[in-house]
């Protein structure tokens, strides 16, 4: 698949097959994820793949805190799109795997740069778009969610590895082999501004 077509036909996934995914395909999106370019070369990400009980576990937390979530988007969004958002985040559309993304505590490089994000944060950035285009070349499905770092204390208890005590959660992405084909949502326009050119 050429790039420019991966990037145009990319599309978030909310619903998947109950199909597994191979670890080695799995890896091949990992691998692809990490050549994302990063700030100061540190590569400050780092990821949770999980599948079977925690993943499980995981879900069932989410599903408990929808409600509240839709409650605080309900007047951002149509009535519509807020139903789909609290039927995903009961279920993450069947996925069966659920990658985490995090990035590196990095305080002593905050002294120099005054930040409201962590320095490793757009880095992590760049890795989840690599592996979402990675993984649609692949034909997989998946779908960013940050709202997975609101309950992101609960999922690293869930988790118990000791690596990400000292992260911060970036995102969760559901991942596995789409059961849907959604359209293209229009793209705004408006969003450029061109200075010094004729």
């Amino acid at each position: 698949m050429e790039l420019s077509e991966a990037i145009k036909t990319r599309r978030s996934i909310r619903k998947f097959k109950d199909i597994p995914v191979p670890k080695e395909v799995l890896e091949e999106v990992i691998e692809l994820a990490l050549w994302a370019p990063s700030n100061y070369n540190m590569q400050g990400w780092y990821f949770v793949v999980v599948q079977g009980e925690k993943k499980d576990r995981i879900i069932a937390a989410m599903a408990r805190h929808a409600e509240t979530w839709v409650t605080n988007v309900k007047n951002l969004f149509p009535e519509k799109m807020v139903k789909i958002i609290q039927e995903f985040f009961a279920t993450m559309g069947g996925a069966p795997v659920i990658i985490f993304v995090y990035t590196d505590k990095t305080e002593q490089l905050l002294e120099y740069m005054p930040l409201d994000m962590e320095p490793g944060y757009p880095s992590a950035c760049a890795a989840i778009q690599n592996l979402l285009l990675a993984a649609h070349d692949r034909g997989l499905g998946a779908c960013w969610v940050a709202a997975c770092c609101i309950i992101e204390d609960e999922i690293n208890e869930i988790l118990g590895i000791e690596e990400v005590r000292n992260k911060v959660m970036v995102a969760g992405i559901p991942l596995g082999y789409p059961d849907q084909r959604p359209p293209a949502p229009p793209r705004q326009g408006n969003k450029v501004q061109w200075l010094g050119f004729e």
